[in-house]
């Protein structure tokens, strides 16, 4: 039987110190939740190291290694959208509408080991036409290596990519471009990106109450049962079992199989465990590419596109019923 719904969000906490932000997504289908979630892990573009040129290599690792490392530091993407997918555009071999370009010119000439870290990338902007790029120049100067979360002592913390010793050299010309997760986990936005349902819990007070006549410990051993502290001894005789947090439930239904491991008939009667209809609870963490507010807001975004081409292909089909 068809529902109309009306999907809308209410935000829990966002927290940009964490990167994280937390919303409930309300009167929507499981479909429409997995398809959000799905399309802000793989569908949101973000620039990403795509091609790596070694000039000089003299340290430890070798060249593949440094570039598998290279490629996977997310690069703040607040600008994407003013670039092309390389794809997409006109050149032939990228060019300052679709790539941006970094170098890393490092020698240690201590005898104390030369960190090389995302602090060494530097903007690469010689152009033969600046006046031409001006608008993607200024955007692609707003693209950067993120930075660790803070330290005692410092705000912020850059990557490491390799080491030095003495005498060594590391020169390398690194070109990012615009692309999505689905193609390569390197563009995804998100580090974390899902959502639990709402847990409704109802407890058999009567049956529980008979126990505790018998022995006077057991709703304390059935609470103890439970991994994440959702059960506790109630305050009466009429209601011996107390649900305190509900919220930490992961549905992993231990507390019903103590029941029948005691050879408690109907253990699912005894304590029920439901979920809230149409309701999911969000986690979305960033890799510090996008925020997590605006990773929320493309994946609406780009959700509400995909639809809207959708119906446009079924329109232009012969199957207009399908809309229906």
């Amino acid at each position: 039987m068809s529902r109309n719904i009306n999907p809308e969000i209410k935000l829990i906490n966002l927290d940009h110190k964490t990167r994280t932000i937390e919303f409930e997504l309300l009167n929507a289908r499981t479909a429409f939740a997995n398809a959000l979630r799905r399309i802000m892990i793989a569908e949101i573009p973000t620039f990403a190291f795509e091609h790596v040129e070694f000039q000089q290599n003299t340290s430890p690792l070798p060249d593949e290694f440094i570039a598998h490392r290279l490629g996977l530091i997310p690069l703040i993407s607040e600008k994407v959208d003013h670039f092309k997918f390389q794809s997409e555009c006109d050149c032939s071999g990228g060019c300052p509408k679709c790539q941006i370009i970094y170098f890393i010119d490092v020698h240690c000439e201590t005898d104390t080991p030369r960190l090389v870290t995302t602090d060494d990338l530097q903007f690469f902007g010689d152009f033969d036409d600046p006046d031409a790029y001006r608008n993607y120049i200024d955007a692609a100067e707003s693209v950067r290596p993120v930075q660790l979360p803070a330290i005692p002592g410092r705000e912020t913390v850059p990557i490491t990519i390799c080491k030095l010793g003495k005498g060594q050299v590391l020169q390398v010309l690194c070109k990012a471009v615009k692309g999505i997760a689905r193609e390569h986990s390197k563009w995804s936005p998100c580090s974390c990106s899902a959502y639990r349902m709402d847990p409704v819990i109802h407890v058999n007070q009567q049956f529980f109450a008979e126990k505790m006549k018998d022995s006077g410990d057991y709703v304390d051993v059935f609470a103890s049962k439970c991994p994440n502290n959702v059960f506790k001894r109630g305050n009466s005789e009429e209601e011996p079992v107390a649900v305190i947090n509900p919220s930490n439930c992961t549905f992993c239904r231990q507390c019903q199989e103590y029941l029948e491991n005691e050879g408690i008939p109907d253990p699912e009667g005894k304590v029920v465990i439901d979920q809230v209809p149409d309701k999911y609870i969000f986690k979305v963490e960033s890799t510090g590419a996008l925020p997590p507010e605006t990773i929320v807001i493309r994946g609406f975004d780009i959700l509400k596109q995909k639809l809207m081409n959708l119906k446009e292909h079924i329109q232009q089909s012969n199957e207009p019923d399908l809309l229906h």
